[in-house]
């Protein structure tokens, strides 16, 4: 008996649209082979596992949402400092938020900006 047909959204068709240079393609061949993966199959899992961003996202607008943040979190540290200053954990993982936001959003600003020690 025969294996039962995928549904039409889930079935894989051959997709010949991909443009690379030799040397781009030796090295995404590469990659797949270092990866155990079929070039197919590591194109796909990238994909699945980056997030990509938008390209008509402003730059601006991801660093003024980055600086309020930053603000509000400093606010927020001092007031924390201030009130409760055995409260530690709480401020390194308020700063592990604004680590992660900062490495997704403006990875560029962290090249002189030290992670402090948690």
């Amino acid at each position: 008996m025969a294996r039962p047909r995928k549904p039409p959204h889930t079935r894989r068709t051959r997709w010949d649209a991909l443009y690379a240079s030799a040397d781009e393609r030796a090295e995404i061949t590469a990659a797949a082979q270092k990866a155990d993966r079929s070039v197919s199959r590591y194109l796909i899992t990238l994909h699945e596992t980056r997030t990509a961003r938008p390209a008509s996202r402003d730059t601006s607008e991801l660093t003024f949402a980055y600086l309020r943040a930053r603000q509000q979190l400093a606010v927020l540290d001092e007031e924390i400092r201030k009130t409760h200053p055995q409260a530690t954990d709480i401020l390194n993982r308020l700063t592990s938020i604004e680590r992660h936001f900062l490495r997704e959003a403006a990875p560029w600003a962290l090249a002189n900006d030290q992670d402090p020690p948690c």
